[in-house]
């Protein structure tokens, strides 16, 4: 019990800073930028997204899926507990992949157990499949 309340905090303190700290920017929106995902995260990290667009179904390559602490920044890691980091994304025709980093994170609800966010991602390398 003592556990949950602790990683409940320390969620809540990622949210308002992240809140907080995306106040003042403002962010270019295109869809060759960013993209926004619908992110189901668990206790134990992100078990599945779902992500169209142009009509095309997106499929996930590797989720950073890592207990207790996944973390983020531009450059460097920063704090992100139970959090989704990396989403990758192929081309329709296979032959390209991207990897994006998650910029912004909102919460949406609750569902199965889990909570649902909003995400923001960032593209941060763009590789020949196969990679």
């Amino acid at each position: 019990m003592k556990n949950m309340i602790t990683k409940s905090l320390i969620a809540f303190a990622m949210i308002l800073s992240l809140v907080v700290a995306g106040l003042p920017q403002q962010k270019a929106e295109a869809a060759t930028t960013t993209a926004d995902v619908l992110v189901t995260v668990g206790q134990m990290g992100a078990d599945s997204y779902s992500q169209t667009l142009d009509g095309v179904l997106y499929t996930v390559d590797q989720i950073g899926f890592m207990a207790d602490r996944i973390l983020w920044t531009q450059e460097q890691i920063g704090f992100m507990a139970d959090r989704i980091v990396y989403v990758t994304e192929f081309s329709q025709n296979n032959t390209v992949k991207v990897i994006y980093m998650a910029t912004a994170l909102w919460p949406t609800g609750t569902k199965d157990g889990g909570y649902t966010y909003k995400v923001s991602l960032m593209p941060v390398a763009m590789l020949p499949a196969g990679w």
